[in-house]
């Protein structure tokens, strides 16, 4: 439940960031973050986080290409690999949560 509600929220901000033009690689380090807290101790909440950003990441790149341009399509788009890999790691270190 509470990965869905952050999911969610990090979905939606992730869309208004485009929208704004203000991708940057900030961004990158809650990924990262995410990742070592899923690893270690919460997987599945980690893991609908992810799902959400990941879905979230087409309607963003296309906002960020009409709005910022191809340089912010490219963080957004390298925001959602981010992701997927971080979902991947966290899955190869907890397979039980998968």
């Amino acid at each position: 439940m509470i990965g869905i509600l952050l999911g969610l929220l990090l979905a939606a901000q992730f869309i208004l960031v485009a929208w704004n033009g203000a991708l940057n690689f900030v961004f990158l380090l809650p990924v990262a973050i995410l990742t070592i807290i899923g690893a270690v101790l919460a997987p599945r909440t980690v893991g609908l986080i992810f799902t959400s950003i990941l879905f979230a990441g087409i309607p963003a790149i296309l906002v960020a290409l009409f709005r910022g341009g191809w340089g912010q399509a490219g963080i957004a788009l390298l925001l959602c690999i981010c992701a997927w890999v971080g979902a991947l790691i966290v899955g190869a270190v907890r397979p039980e949560s998968t």
